[in-house]
């Protein structure tokens, strides 16, 4: 047992309750009745040490699904505990138990949109060996960069999972266009770029996921408004968007792929610098590029989800209008 709360009594929170206190606890858990006591009438068979010789004392359980699993106890009331004022700790100890539960419910709720998320990301791994950890990798570095920009919780929840499940869409692009060794034709090509789309609707019948839906819709818009599928520029790209490009540019640049070889990451590192201000956001590229450097020195392989979130202002670098950083 331990104490949760503790209001002008002798306790700290976190603390293991007194033996008195643990024993008149396990009488009120086991029996789910009130336990109540005076100074001169303890509880059979129990008896409080000279510290605690509070003149009343009332112990009442706290149920949860229908079982006691905590207690709450009044002590050292100045005349007897009267059987509304016994009530009305039950009343309390039930409004506890409803939190308690919505509580439980919540996290239940989460879990099992994590393991959604999780299996999603794994579905697109097992059809594409060349995305084998990218989206973990993606996560790790876009969710640094987004506490590195100071973004709310929310953002930062959209950014993580944006990364996480941005490329989902090609789960509906054959495999011959995606693994195909040599350049794509245009008809290839726009059905690579349907990836968007196809993501778009997957997500976006996950309620909690509406908003990644969004980010993951526009994360191949370009800065200067000339990418897909809406041809968004600027700040009218979502900010998860403008994050996982950056990142994802970059860790499909240093991953070998079907159509090209492995970059030395510091080539990458210098074509999204080129890059910005025409496909990227500049800004997003100096906090991606602070992001990376952060996680590398740390030889850091923490995967996204146990990964903190924490930034550098961006550096407004020239325009190039030379090819992108990666392909679609």
């Amino acid at each position: 047992m331990r104490i949760r709360a503790a209001v002008d009594v002798p306790a700290h929170v976190g603390d293991h309750p007194s033996p008195f206190i643990t024993a008149v606890s396990r009488r009120v858990l086991e029996s789910g009745c009130a336990v109540h006591w005076s100074l001169g009438s303890p509880p059979d068979g129990l008896l409080p040490s000279p510290e605690e010789q509070f003149r009343q004392g009332v112990a009442v359980p706290v149920s949860l699904r229908g079982a006691p699993s905590a207690v709450i106890i009044a002590l050292d009331k100045d005349g007897e505990f009267l059987e509304e004022e016994v009530n009305s700790l039950v009343s309390v100890g039930s409004e506890a138990c409803v939190a308690l539960e919505n509580a439980h419910l919540r996290e239940e709720v989460q879990r099992t949109y994590i393991a959604t998320i999780g299996m999603l990301a794994d579905t697109l791994e097992a059809k594409d060996p060349y995305t084998k950890g990218h989206c973990d990798q993606v996560s790790q570095y876009a969710r640094l960069a987004a506490e590195q920009l100071h973004l709310t919780p929310e953002e930062k929840r959209v950014t993580c999972y944006t990364a996480l499940l941005h490329d989902i869409g090609k789960i509906g692009v054959s495999d011959g266009v995606l693994n195909k060794p040599g350049p794509l034709i245009p008809e290839e090509r726009k059905l690579v770029e349907a990836h968007v789309r196809i993501g778009h609707d997957l997500l976006r019948c996950i309620p909690a996921l509406e908003d990644v839906a969004d980010a993951t819709l526009h994360h191949h818009e370009w800065d200067d408004g000339t990418g897909y599928p809406d041809c968004l520029a600027g700040e009218e790209i979502p900010v998860a968007s403008r994050i996982v490009a950056v990142v994802d540019a970059y860790c499909a640049m240093i991953d070998k792929r079907s159509y090209k070889e492995a970059y030395p990451p510091e080539r990458a590192r210098d074509e999204l610098l080129r890059c910005a201000g025409t496909q990227f956001d500049p800004r997003m590229v100096e906090v991606v590029l602070s992001a990376i450097a952060q996680v590398d020195a740390a030889g850091s392989s923490t995967k996204a989800a146990d990964l903190g979130c924490g930034i550098l202002p961006g550096i407004q670098r020239p325009r190039d209008t030379g090819s992108p950083a990666i392909a679609p």
